[in-house]
């Protein structure tokens, strides 16, 4: 018997499932639109809104982030006793950091782009997530400098879950020559509270 695709909607990736993309009250969306998106996440019900402090609040989430989405954990990202595998956490950080981190930013994932690389990455792993457990992701621009830039980002469901920390590289990925950050992601990353360390 054949009960459909396991994601909301036709087509809809299991990436973006009950996935809800915005910003905190005040912020205004680094992006223009939402072109460059390799997947429709954030462009649905929360894309662009302000969280609430009622989501704030249901979600225990400290400090101010400039994108945010919902996720419901599901038994591919779970071991054998359905807990939320390590690694998910980091497909989480990905997950976001390629989508409003950088391509929603006008940043291109091609052979002739200037795209981030993973120079560094920090994890803190606090509390277990389960199959099924309803979370809310975040992401922040901590820092951008020159050729490199810092995300933050964070794992909620009553109260910090998991937080981790990227150095990012810009690099052309036709050479693998190390790039200054395109301008005008530099502009949206400093927009949205990321500190100029470009020195």
């Amino acid at each position: 018997m054949d009960a459909g695709p396991p994601w909301p909607g036709p087509g809809r990736p299991p990436s973006c499932r009950g996935s809800s993309l915005g910003l905190l009250p005040g912020a205004s969306p680094p992006w223009a639109s939402p072109a460059g998106c390799a997947t429709p996440c954030g462009r649905g019900k929360g894309r662009g809104r302000a969280m609430t402090p009622e989501e704030r609040a249901a979600f225990g989430v400290e400090g101010d982030w400039a994108a945010w989405r919902r996720h419901r954990i599901r038994w591919s990202e779970c071991d054998a006793l359905g807990h939320a595998n390590n690694t998910a956490y980091l497909t989480f950080c990905e997950d976001l950091r390629v989508g409003p981190g950088w391509s929603a930013l006008g940043g291109r994932f091609a052979a002739d782009a200037v795209s981030p690389v993973v120079a560094q990455i920090e994890a803190r792993y606090l509390r277990s997530l389960v199959f099924e457990d309803e979370a809310l992701l975040t992401l922040r621009f901590a820092a951008v400098k020159r050729t490199s830039f810092v995300h933050e980002y964070a794992v909620w469901k009553d109260g910090l879950c998991f937080s981790c920390r990227t150095v990012l590289v810009a690099v052309r990925q036709d050479t693998g020559e190390r790039v200054p950050v395109p301008p005008a992601i530099r502009a949206a990353m400093l927009a949205a509270g990321a500190k100029d360390e470009a020195g």
